[in-house]
């Protein structure tokens, strides 16, 4: 009877124990806690990188995770880190580790930056001057625009297209430039002045230029070759001393 008694204490005792070391050992990472802290680095690198800009809003969608992967249960907060030289945007994949006990992988992410962008409000043929109401500001997806963008209207009113822009087209950085005013081959103005002194005389244009842009002209009374800036339409303007520079 002692035996048994024994006994039974012996196993009451190990029932008592055992369960919660059974389950110490076999408790696992849930998958939403992974999610969550791929989550909120990328969170956190999008704020960091994009602070300053009030125009843009983020999104994080983290992918789905095997439903089969059983991690053991981290001890200390999981720690998360980003491939060199990622930046938050577009896919990417956040690595999500646990040093107690040791375990790591890496979760799928996309991050999307939505900001207003230029857009062609209307189609309009290569050359053509851009008007004010030929652009609108549009929500775009920056990961969706590796070609660039821009985000000020007022940048393009008045530049030249340099190739055909389609209605709903984003506008991309160098699609359009300021007018060339001087167009290699015309007669232009070439106007000289120093002091008191000025002097227009006329010459060719050997190169096309806008305005505040250098160009060589030919001194159509010297045949000599010059070097002035666009002043205008049709105007080149240089210093007196260098009308007669040989170039």
């Amino acid at each position: 009877m002692n035996i048994c008694r024994s006994l039974l204490i012996y196993v009451l005792a190990m029932a008592a124990v055992l369960p919660a070391s059974a389950v110490a050992a076999t408790a696992i990472q849930s998958l939403d806690s992974i999610a969550a802290a791929a989550s909120q680095r990328l969170h956190a690198e999008a704020d960091a990188h994009w602070r300053g800009d009030d125009a843009v809003t983020v999104g994080v969608s983290v992918g789905r995770l095997d439903a089969r992967l059983r991690l053991p249960a981290c001890s200390l907060p999981l720690e998360t880190d980003l491939p060199p030289g990622a930046r938050p945007l577009g896919p990417v994949a956040v690595g999500v580790r646990c040093t107690t006990p040791a375990w790591s992988l890496f979760v799928p992410a996309r991050v999307s930056v939505n900001r207003p962008v230029v857009v062609m409000a209307v189609s309009r043929n290569r050359g053509a001057t851009l008007d004010k109401a030929d652009l609108v500001l549009e929500n775009r997806d920056l990961a969706t625009l590796p070609g660039g963008y821009l985000t000020d209207i007022e940048e393009l009113v008045g530049m030249q297209l340099r190739r055909t822009a389609s209605a709903g087209m984003v506008m991309l950085p160098g699609i359009a430039a300021a007018p060339e005013l001087v167009q290699r081959g015309e007669r232009v103005v070439l106007q000289a002045a120093g002091g008191t002194i000025a002097v227009q005389v006329e010459g060719e244009a050997l190169a096309s230029g806008a305005l505040g842009e250098r160009v060589r002209v030919r001194n159509l009374a010297t045949r000599r070759v010059v070097e002035g800036t666009v002043g205008g339409e049709g105007l080149v303007i240089m210093g007196l001393a260098g009308l007669g520079r040989v170039r």
